[in-house]
């Protein structure tokens, strides 16, 4: 009821500052509406919708936003990163011959917004859907990219933790995976400045070889006529020398000198060449990361 969200910011259990966002709630001074709603006005789509579906409205009043409480911010975000884990880690996507199930499964499924039907894609329907050879509905703005944007935050637990979802989802998952680029994963795995790189470079390895994103001649080549600049999605961020140690050393080597500073003959990297990369990905997302604050579906 909007009269006992009145009455907690009136008693100072809810501070007002935790409830105005950039999606913000408007009119929750009057209480003359029995439907039990507030109305939102959401900054990219400009609907209206009740309290009860205001998922940012409910965490804040759950949290302090400060640690203080029960739970803080990062502390929920890692729960849940590690409940939606444990969710797919229970739904295999191989049998016990190491042969893929098809369909995949329904959890992983769900949560890269996949669906025969494109009303179930997260229910954005088929304007913010594509629909692939496979008749697969591919849902670009749903739950990938919400989990994906974990990536930002400066918890090292949660960046882990959602590299390992992550990861686990693209793992015998093309469609996808293809697509995968479009959630932003690659730059803000990039723009991690973090020395706990080992996750990350598990997630980049498995996927950024596999990305649909090449046009023209690029897009019609085979492979291995296309140096890895062209085939990697990284082509544009990384050195050649760099996203060769990845593809021929694997990820142990290839997080030891992303995090390190080398000058050798087969690669050379240091941590200004790193400093750059950072601040050339945080300029091209802009304020993107702290309209996340602020609405969790900016």
């Amino acid at each position: 009821r909007i009269s006992e969200l009145v009455a907690l910011m009136e008693e100072g259990e809810v501070h007002p500052h935790s409830l105005v966002s950039a999606a913000h709630v408007e009119d929750y001074a009057h209480d003359d509406d029995e439907s039990g709603g507030v109305k939102e006005g959401h900054i990219d789509t400009g609907k209206w919708r009740m309290l009860e579906e205001i998922w940012q409205l409910r965490w804040q009043l759950c949290t302090d936003g400060n640690s203080s409480g029960v739970y803080g911010p990062s502390d929920v975000a890692l729960m849940a990163l590690r409940s939606l884990s444990r969710l797919v880690d229970l739904h295999k996507s191989v049998d016990t011959r190491g042969t893929p199930y098809f369909p995949i499964p329904i959890a992983k499924r769900l949560l890269c917004g996949l669906a025969k039907d494109p009303s179930i894609a997260g229910g954005t329907g088929a304007t913010e859907s594509s629909i692939n050879n496979a008749g697969m509905v591919t849902d670009t703005h749903g739950s990938l990219s919400v989990l994906s944007q974990a990536l930002l935050c400066n918890d090292p637990r949660v960046i882990e933790s959602a590299a390992i979802l992550l990861r686990s989802l693209m793992a015998h998952n093309d469609v996808a995976c293809s697509k995968f680029y479009l959630t932003g994963a690659f730059f803000f795995a990039c723009g991690y400045t973090g020395s706990n790189f080992l996750d990350l470079a598990s997630l980049i390895h498995d996927t950024h070889l596999k990305q649909h994103f090449r046009s023209g001649f690029a897009a019609a080549a085979d492979e291995s006529d296309l140096p890895i600049k062209d085939r990697s999605i990284l082509g544009n961020m990384l050195p050649r020398g760099v996203l060769l140690m990845l593809d021929n050393y694997g990820v142990e080597r290839f997080t030891e000198v992303f995090v390190g500073n080398f000058d050798t003959p087969e690669v050379i990297w240091n941590f200004e060449m790193r400093k750059h990369l950072v601040e050339m990905i945080r300029q091209h997302l802009g304020d993107f990361p702290q309209r996340l604050w602020q609405n969790t579906t900016a």
